[in-house]
């Protein structure tokens, strides 16, 4: 006859494991969380010439029990990440050792935390609308010369 044994066998409580983390994933705890809202810059009359931006940085650890920095940045932040949040982020490094998402996900909560709108969108569009005038104005001369030269060709070959 056995006796009872304090510590019965655990083999069948033991919990299923979890979902594997897909590869390129990175899921970790939120820590040292910050966000800052820098404002816009105005410009003459009244036009914004620098759109304000909102950065929510944190960290959290890399399996290899690193700590890598979490960055995402736009003209607004959509949603929420709080101390201690599960959060799951593509597992890409920027060059400075950073990742920096225009998204992510709160495992916490469910919610889905996005920047809204490029903090650069506003400069992007300028250089893009000078480079396209440059461009024009270039083509312009550029068929000028060609019509100035066949027009002197022509004449000098007349006379």
């Amino acid at each position: 006859m056995t006796e009872p044994n304090e510590f019965p066998p655990y083999r069948d409580k033991l919990p299923a494991p979890g979902p594997a983390v897909p590869a390129g994933v990175l899921i970790g705890r939120a820590e040292a969380v910050t966000v800052v809202s820098l404002p816009g810059q105005a410009g003459a009359g009244g036009s914004t010439e620098w759109p304000g931006t909102t950065t929510l940085t944190f960290r959290i650890r890399r399996p290899d029990e690193s700590w890598v920095e979490v960055v995402v940045r736009g003209l607004s932040i959509d949603g929420t990440v709080r101390e201690g949040d599960q959060i799951q982020v593509p597992d890409r490094l920027d060059r400075n050792g950073r990742i920096e998402v225009a998204g992510l996900l709160n495992l916490t909560t469910g919610a889905t935390i996005r920047a809204v709108g490029s903090p650069t969108g506003a400069g992007t569009s300028v250089i893009r609308v000078l480079f396209m005038a440059i461009v024009s104005v270039l083509v312009i001369l550029l068929i000028g010369v060609v019509i100035l030269f066949v027009v002197t060709r022509n004449s000098v070959g007349m006379f």
